[in-house]
C-alpha cells in the first residue's frame, strides 16, 4: 500500500474480492506453524519521512482454509 500518494493521517481500505489471491500480501502473522495473510482491514499512515514511515491498522488474517484472526490496534515503524 505504500506509494505515491499515500498521506499521513488518511485512513485506507483493504479488502480481496472473493475468489481471488492476494497476489500483493502487505502482511503476513505467523501464528505457531502457520503464516496468515491479510484478506481485509484498514490501515492509517501517522508519519512519512524520508527516514521513517509509522502507523497503526486493523486487520483480519487467514490462511484461506481454516485458519483466521484479528489483529485489533496494530502498530508500526518503518525504518527507510
Amino acid at each position: 500500500m505504500i506509494g505515491t500518494g499515500n498521506q499521513a493521517e488518511v485512513e485506507y481500505q483493504r479488502e480481496i474480492p472473493a475468489n481471488e489471491t492476494n497476489k500483493n500480501a502487505n502482511l503476513i502473522y505467523k501464528q505457531q506453524y502457520s503464516p496468515l495473510i491479510a484478506k481485509s482491514g484498514k490501515v492509517r499512515f501517522i508519519m512519512f519521512t524520508n527516514k521513517k514511515i509509522e502507523g497503526i491498522f486493523d486487520t483480519q488474517v487467514s490462511d484461506f482454509i481454516n485458519a483466521n484472526a484479528e489483529i485489533q490496534s496494530g502498530s508500526f515503524t518503518v525504518n527507510l
